[in-house]
């Protein structure tokens, strides 16, 4: 046994030197994320149209306000046929409506009569304009129509006529172009117009040359060129220099978003958002705080607004009430460090292979001196080779598996051993002899190790945006709590006794099933549902209002706030493990102690996971976690010491 101890001590070195070394390589994703401050703040137009029109001196002056107040652009949308028979500047004609102003009019015109010769209205319809401009905009668009819906285009007696063999009403919706003069009124006042495209043209026919946007930000439930024809809108992107505005996928999920993002390599800035019905039934300080959060813990960089509009707030005051919450948010963030006006992607960034080798040699460091744990009847030496045989495969792998595969594997590895580490190696087999706190701080340091792997595999600029992001997130949550469980009652309930799961198995299964049987299992289920259900990228269970009230509360209070699980269930029931280690009989107690102890240190890994948080939040979250969970655990055993003087101890004398 001491010579195991002297072979966990030195595994333990050579780990703390790997640590050192991928510190002082790994820090480029904290410059990256520090350097990058600029935000913009645009406002949706269409949004704003029932409140203003652009081309009205109230409108120009509405707008000038908000500049005034740190706005720095305006989402546009391209007009569409909706728009222009709205507008006055295009006409829709049907069979029907064509037999209607024969005989109201009794005049047919010589458009008219080309049409009724000419085209077949039973299930068609025709498009025509006198407006110049339009007239020039549909002969652009005469080609790209054709192919996709079969048109024809025509000019007669100086109209564009374009003819729909067969109309559906969804051609409303075909988009036209951007009003040029209302662009210019925009960029007069100095604020960036921002494109909202949809994917019925190629880009390269909905953005004009004289509109030359920094960024796109799709309109709709796909990119323009999803599904076949992406290339198309990648070189153009790219030779035009636009970047794609990538909305946060909870706020608007965009297919072929993730596939563009990729093939743009990573010239992405992040979006946020608030829908219009979410405004009516927030308070400005709340709207602003989730604006501000959204940029400070999760990379965005693009605050797409949308006006205030409440039955509550007079017309008259809209303006000012609007002008108040943009003043707002862009005073926070500037007090916050960040730069209104200035968004632009992240720099490329990613850990370099000899790092990333070093970063797995960490990992299996960690799964060997695990085993030594679990398996310490087990020769050394076997364990040693295992671990060399596990280091080759890492060189290997780290060549012939594709990279982001690679470095997730990486992360889910470490999320998985360091936590069990953690707890095995100081809560479950560590000296009790050695200092409370210490052993404390110990076991989360242990788990940090892993995090910092998981930093060191996961730091590339795909995964800091969260286009590609950390896989497995249910198994490293509950994984390392089975792996636990399974070492505590080898060693705890089982002792010298040779464990046989079949024996054991059976013999539960042999068992008379009482009604506390049935109420236990129930509370295992519902505590693993909800264990289970609120993990993940996409977690099944929504919070409840109290959390989210108290979550704002300790946000105001600390800046970041901490996870739940680990300042009010993992690390105070760390400390109450291990005060009680030694003093009480082990047992289902006990082992729940230890379970509970577990899930702090598997959450504090995966808020590391957490790729689009910037390191230094993920680092205060943690930190408050630590100090927080601490002052409860000390209240714990303070009050089981009370409770058992007072109530237990007596009885045993």
């Amino acid at each position: 046994m001491e010579g195991l101890k002297k072979y966990q001590k030195m595994m333990f070195v050579f780990l703390a030197v790997i640590v050192i070394i991928t510190l002082i390589s790994s820090g480029e994703r904290y410059r990256v994320e520090r350097n990058n401050t600029g935000v913009d703040l645009i406002i949706d137009y269409k949004s704003l149209q029932s409140l203003v029109d652009i081309r009205e001196s109230e409108g120009i002056q509405f707008f000038n306000e908000l500049k005034s107040a740190g706005l720095n652009g305006v989402a546009v949308y391209e007009n569409n046929v909706e728009t222009l028979i709205t507008e006055g500047k295009a006409h829709l004609l049907t069979g029907e409506d064509i037999d209607r102003l024969k005989f109201v009019t009794g005049n047919v015109t010589p458009v008219i009569e080309y049409i009724g010769k000419n085209y077949d209205l039973k299930g068609g319809a025709v498009l025509i304009s006198d407006d110049n401009g339009v007239i020039d905009k549909l002969k652009t668009l005469a080609g790209d129509w054709k192919e996709r819906y079969n048109t024809s285009y025509n000019k007669i007696n100086g109209q564009a006529v374009i003819y729909f063999p067969d109309w559906k009403d969804s051609y409303l919706n075909l988009s036209v172009g951007f009003d040029r003069n209302m662009v210019s009124v925009l960029e007069g006042m100095n604020l960036k117009v921002i494109p909202r495209v949809s994917n019925n043209l190629p880009l390269e026919k909905s953005i004009p040359a004289w509109l030359n946007p920094d960024y796109i930000i799709f309109e709709g439930q796909e990119v323009t060129g999803y599904p076949g024809d992406l290339d198309n809108t990648v070189s153009f992107m790219q030779e035009e220099n636009i970047k794609f505005g990538m909305i946060e996928p909870f706020i608007a999920y965009q297919k072929g978003a993730v596939d563009l993002a990729h093939r743009l390599n990573y010239d992405v800035i992040r979006v946020h958002s608030i829908q219009q019905e979410e405004m009516a039934k927030y308070s400005l300080n709340k709207v602003v705080n989730r604006y501000l959060r959204a940029v400070r813990e999760r990379n965005v960089r693009i605050l797409y607004l949308k006006p205030v509009i409440k039955e509550s707030v007079p017309e008259k005051d809209l303006l000012q009430v609007n002008r108040l919450f943009i003043k707002t948010l862009s005073a926070k963030l500037v007090k916050s460090g960040y730069q209104p006006g200035k968004a632009t992607p992240f720099n490329h960034f990613k850990t370099s292979r000899p790092l990333l080798i070093l970063t797995g040699i960490g990992v299996i460091l960690g799964f060997i001196l695990l085993l030594t744990y679990l398996f310490p009847h087990l020769d050394i030496k076997l364990i040693l080779y295992s671990g060399i045989i596990m280091v080759g495969g890492d060189l290997i792998l780290t060549f012939l598996l594709p990279e982001t595969l690679f470095r997730q594997l990486l992360a889910l590895g470490a999320s998985i051993v360091f936590p069990v580490l953690a707890v095995i190696s100081q809560l479950l087999a560590g000296d009790s002899s050695q200092n409370l706190m210490v052993r404390y701080v110990k076991t989360t340091c242990i788990t940090l190790i892993g995090a910092l792997f998981v930093v060191t595999s996961l730091a590339r600029t795909s995964f800091l945006l969260k286009v590609d992001q950390f896989r497995g997130v249910k198994i490293s949550f509950l994984l390392p709590l089975l792996i636990i469980v399974y070492y505590y009652i080898r060693e705890y309930i089982y002792g010298d006794k040779k464990l046989n799961w079949m024996t054991e198995i059976a013999n539960i299964m042999d068992k008379n099933i009482k009604v506390k049987h049935i109420f236990y299992t129930g509370l295992l289920v519902l505590g693993g549902l909800v264990y289970i259900g609120r993990t993940g990228n996409y977690p099944f269970l929504p919070v409840p209002p109290w959390e989210l009230i108290l979550r704002e509360r300790l946000e105001k209070l600390l800046y970041v706030r901490p996870r739940f699980k680990e300042f009010l269930i993992g690390h105070p029931f760390l400390y109450l493990g291990l005060f009680l280690k030694n003093r009480v009989k082990p047992g289902v107690m006990y082992l729940i102690i230890v379970v509970l102890a577990s899930i702090g240190q598997v959450t504090v890994i995966n808020t590391f996971g957490h790729t689009h948080t910037p390191l230094i939040i993920s680092l205060i979250r943690v930190v408050h976690g630590l100090w927080l969970g601490l002052l409860i655990g000390i209240i714990l055993a303070i009050a089981c010491k009370w409770v058992y003087n007072k109530f237990i101890r007596p009885f045993h004398n």
